[in-house]
């Protein structure tokens, strides 16, 4: 997912720490096809909500 933010040819090690990890948040809120297209975070609230 992180070629999809950065292309293929970008060499990382001219890439900043600080680039990267504003991409972390974009990549962690998007819905994914194993959790039924539902973000990871929702899926933690569910299993909180309904499990404790």
């Amino acid at each position: 997912m992180l070629r999809e933010i950065y292309p293929k040819g970008i060499d990382f090690n001219e890439v900043k720490a600080s680039e990267i990890q504003r991409s972390v948040p974009v990549i962690n809120q998007r819905p994914r096809q194993i959790l039924d297209y539902v973000t990871g975070k929702y899926q933690v609230f569910l299993y909180l909500f309904f499990f404790f």
